[in-house]
């Protein structure tokens, strides 16, 4: 019986650690998101700063 707690408490451990990690990730995304949303954006308000541009 104890076994079977100590491994539905690493479970538990396990599935926390799990969230955190997804948390932490879904966080860095949200971010390289925002970024490329902004970087499109400013291509769109100021096509003259695009590379490929050279009028």
């Amino acid at each position: 019986m104890s076994n079977l707690l100590e491994r539905a408490d690493e479970a538990i451990a396990e599935s926390r650690r799990l969230q955190r990690q997804n948390q932490s990730l879904i966080a860095e995304s949200r971010y390289w998101f925002q970024h490329l949303y902004w970087s499109l954006e400013r291509v769109k308000v100021h096509p003259q700063s695009s590379p490929e541009r050279t009028e």
